[in-house]
């Protein structure tokens, strides 16, 4: 949850702001008011996309990546009778030109929502979480509690000094994130491919053929 309690709070201040490259903090947002695009009536900041910046291609010698930039968007996971659709994760697009998944942080539940597809199809807001199996560590949609973690937006500064934009991340402290591409054997709801994107954490560090990345609230 966006805010914690007192007691996550206190260990929030003792472990929350971590170092990331020397002089580089990230500390966590208490409340999605801190957030762009917050509206006092109704309680809602955003929308906004969610852009991956600071790639790094572990396999280039010089780290480039070639994904700089590109927007989420989403990959639905239909029922067994593929009559609906009941859960999905929160993927990357393959091109810098395709549609984008619209993202906001609800004030009155303390949690991030993607507008997404449910049911029969229709786009609506849904909670998003992490999904708390090591394996796997997506951002998803229609995850119960027990089996998700609440996602973090943190601030990150250089040597003081605030940097642009807000990073996402979980609740634990976690910022980094890996991608991989599908491979042109599957697609997302747009029906074309797209990238995986999983928390790298200590059980699920990041593959040899996976970009290492952040990710940020795109409020342009």
């Amino acid at each position: 949850m966006i805010i914690r309690t007192a007691i996550l709070a206190t260990l929030g201040l003792a472990m929350g702001v971590q170092a990331h490259p020397r002089g580089v903090t990230n500390t966590p947002i208490d409340a999605c008011s801190a957030l762009p695009r917050w509206n006092n009536e109704t309680n809602i900041a955003g929308p906004w996309s969610f852009q991956i910046v600071g790639c790094h291609n572990g396999t280039d010698s010089e780290g480039v990546c070639g994904i700089e930039g590109y927007g989420a968007t989403c990959n639905a996971k239909r029922l067994p009778d593929k009559n609906g659709i009941e859960t999905g994760i929160i993927t990357i697009a393959d091109s810098p030109h395709r549609g984008q998944t619209m993202f906001r942080c609800n004030g009155a539940l303390h949690t991030f929502e993607a507008f997404v597809p449910s049911g029969a199809g229709a786009l609506d807001w849904h909670a998003i979480c992490i999904r708390q199996d090591p394996s796997t560590g997506e951002m998803e949609w229609g995850l119960g509690a027990k089996n998700s973690e609440s996602i973090q937006a943190y601030r990150q500064y250089e040597h003081g000094n605030p940097t642009s934009g807000f990073l996402v991340g979980s609740s634990r402290g976690a910022i980094t994130w890996a991608v991989r591409h599908s491979g042109s054997g599957l697609s997302g709801v747009d029906h074309h491919p797209f990238w995986f994107v999983h928390l790298v954490g200590p059980a699920r560090t990041r593959w040899t053929d996976e970009f290492e990345t952040q990710i940020r609230i795109d409020s342009r």
